[in-house]
């Protein structure tokens, strides 16, 4: 039998299992749902309604500190002045008009004595992270925040220092700090000293928070305090206590839990909102498309799925456009948030402009199905986003290393690759990043496009009607969908009328 599906609870009241205890077995069984998009979409919905998940969506792109400083031949910004710096720059380059921007700070120095444990101002001074004039929490939230920014933040899950460990030895697995420098989540006073850090935290204003090497917290040996605790939920309780200090409306993050190339596993869900799929890394390639297009069904519904870093300038120089546009489209259609490894003070304006082209991301809690993913080996290169049945949005990737015809059947069905529209319709097929109509096409052709390798094309497709109609726009790659929250055609007076999200300063077009 198939479990009903009813709408997600809020998060005002704590979801189940978040704070440990027996919350009991609960299985999900569908016998008869034969459609399998369907099913897994369900399935998601199903796990969401259990877990009692209402991520917060990524709709604006985030910076991060410690990329900048790896891969750009920039200044120092891994610091709370350097962040404020950076959100001067981000503000003087207009992208604020299109959606806010995240800076992350990482406090991440190794060795035997360093931050974490601590979590403090004191020894995040110490190590150089928080600088004057910003050398506390508040200062640095507050100037990230006046300027139109999100302030956010970074531990190592439960690594700690050498320092701390001896001064609580109590506060470590085994109460023994000879046999790891991990802290005990399911000890009172661990957990009575995190409940200080996060209170701390949210008082300064913290937006975001980064939790790197979960496997950390991944205990299988035990050693802990609560004798009845498992490795599941221990680990769960780390995000639980963020999400009961900093609160509902936080950033949640959570690395990749196991080694790489194996699926993250999703004990966390209800408690962080995005999740990382893939390792350290400032590049873009075509699996990570694949990772996340395959998990379409929980994409935006249980994590909003990181692929980590991106650099505009690989090689020190800026990315191609056409592939610095298929990867801005593809992770906005297969992924859940943007991290970048640039400085704005270097982005080009053309790079600003195709960025600003897909962000706000959406907040809608589905993604597009990658219609293809049964028939193909690889890559998915179709995906469907149904705005309404009389228009869908249509992605058009191509993963390969030549050029390559990219193609799907307008009225074919999904499971078989095609979009499954009507096949006695026609329908306008717009290309945005194009600026043109590519035809109009029956129900019953192919829509088949040629594209360079890397490339992806946003698609409208709309099925002709008998009155002028709004077939683009070029504020968005979804094409009015985000920007034209009105759009009706008045039969007796003969009027097409339109209300329309604008940004200030920016030529605004619609396509008729």
């Amino acid at each position: 039998m198939t479990a009903p599906i009813r709408p997600l609870q809020d998060r005002s009241t704590p979801p189940p299992g978040a704070g440990g205890g027996n919350q009991g077995d609960r299985f999900y069984v569908d016998f008869v749902t034969g459609d399998p998009f369907v099913a897994l979409e369900q399935y998601a919905q199903a796990v969401a309604l259990a877990q009692g998940v209402h991520i917060n969506p990524y709709t604006f792109p985030t910076v991060c500190a410690w990329y900048v400083e790896a891969y750009q031949r920039a200044e120092k910004i891994n610091n709370t002045a350097g962040l404020v710096d950076e959100m001067d720059k981000v503000k003087a380059s207009g992208f604020l008009r299109y959606s806010p921007v995240a800076l992350r700070l990482v406090p991440d120095t190794y060795g035997r004595i360093t931050e974490q444990g601590w979590w403090d101002d004191e020894h995040w001074r110490k190590f150089g992270h928080y600088t004057a004039p910003y050398d506390t929490s508040k200062l640095f939230c507050d100037a990230i925040c006046e300027r139109g920014g999100l302030p956010f933040t970074y531990f190592q899950t439960c690594y700690t220092s050498e320092d701390y460990a001896s001064a609580h030895p109590d506060q470590v697995l085994f109460n023994d700090p000879s046999k790891g420098l991990v802290l005990d989540i399911t000890d009172p006073a661990t957990q009575a000293h995190m409940r200080e850090v996060w209170a701390n935290l949210k008082d300064a204003g913290l937006a975001g928070m980064m939790f790197d090497y979960p496997e950390t917290a991944w205990r299988p040996d035990g050693g802990f305090e609560d004798r009845h605790a498992t490795a599941a939920s221990a680990y769960r309780e780390w995000f639980a206590l963020c999400r009961e200090g900093l609160g509902p409306k936080a950033y949640i993050h959570e690395r990749i839990l196991g080694e790489q190339g194996k699926p993250p596993f999703d004990i966390a869900a209800g408690l962080v909102d995005s999740q990382r799929v893939w390792g350290d890394t400032s590049g873009f390639v075509p699996e990570m498309v694949r990772r996340c297009a395959l998990r379409w069904y929980k994409s935006r519904v249980l994590f909003a799925y990181d692929t980590d870093s991106k650099n505009f300038f690989p090689d020190g120089k800026a990315m191609d456009r056409v592939r610095l546009r298929g990867m801005l489209t593809m992770l906005y259609v297969t992924s859940g948030r943007l991290l970048m490894a640039n400085s704005f003070r270097d982005l080009t304006p053309e790079q600003l402009y195709d960025l600003s082209r897909t962000f706000p991301y959406p907040t809608e809690r589905r993604s597009a199905r990658p219609v293809d993913a049964f028939v193909t080996i690889g890559c998915p290169r179709v995906y469907d986003f149904a705005v309404t049945p009389q228009w869908h949005q249509v992605a058009l990737y191509n993963p390969d290393t030549m050029r390559a015809n990219v193609e799907t059947a307008l009225g074919g069905d999904q499971v078989e690759g095609g979009l499954g529209l009507k096949a006695s319709s026609r329908y306008y097929v717009y290309d945005f990043w194009g600026e043109r109509l590519v035809g109009t096409l029956g129900g019953k052709d192919r829509l088949r496009l040629d594209l360079a390798p890397g490339e992806a094309r946003m698609l409208s497709v709309r099925e002709v009607l008998d009155h002028p109609q709004v077939l683009s726009t070029n504020r968005h790659i979804m094409q009015g969908y985000l920007d034209m929250p009105k759009c009706e055609w008045d039969p007796v007076t003969k009027t097409l009328a339109v209300t329309s999200l604008v940004v200030g300063g920016e030529a605004y077009k619609i396509i008729i």
